[in-house]
């Protein structure tokens, strides 16, 4: 009876857990889509980054929307990973020498640090092919062809920059040119 109780405690302890956890990410949601009109999408960022004379630019690579969407998934599988070792722990700690919880939690928490080995090896291999990818599109055809960080920000290079226009820290195809972007 004791075991069964024990278990029940268990189980209504996760059931609680996993309801708060649901209702933060519902509240999270409701209170993100009742932001007021007024504040803009981006927060200012892109205004900031123009008087900073940072590159902005509203199209997103296809390879940092991949990146982002991977590294988001390992990072929640690590997460899980990072639950189940607790898991395990919480198990060998509560077996009370019984030698079959032992095992249970030796065998589940040598799969979770398998698991973690994966994941940082998945982290590892993204990184490097985001990396790779990333500096062959910046070294490829498109940029030999005079595309430079400027053009592809969507600005202008010219031998000066105008009187509503602000020089940037961005390269242009030639030395002999820089990289300019309209001031409001």
């Amino acid at each position: 009876m004791l075991l069964s109780s024990r278990r029940q405690r268990l189980w209504i302890t996760s059931l609680n857990l996993a309801a708060s956890l649901l209702l933060l990410f519902t509240l999270a949601l409701a209170a993100s889509a009742q932001a007021p009109a007024s504040i803009p999408t981006d927060f200012g960022l892109r205004d900031t980054a123009q008087k900073a004379g940072l590159p902005v630019s509203d199209s997103i690579s296809p390879v940092a929307v991949a990146s982002t969407i991977i590294n988001t998934l390992l990072s929640l599988v690590g997460v899980i990973a990072l639950i189940v070792i607790i898991y395990a722990g919480f198990t060998w700690l509560t077996s009370a020498g019984n030698e079959e919880k032992v095992t249970k939690a030796k065998k589940l928490l040598a799969s979770a640090v398998i698991g973690v080995a994966i994941i940082l090896g998945a982290y590892a291999i993204t990184s490097f092919v985001v990396k790779t990818l990333g500096d062959a599109a910046k070294s490829g055809p498109a940029s030999q062809s005079g595309t430079s960080a400027c053009l592809q920000a969507g600005w202008q290079c010219k031998p000066a920059c105008g009187a509503n226009e602000t020089q940037t820290a961005l390269n242009c195809p030639t030395n002999s040119e820089v990289c300019c972007v309209l001031t409001q």
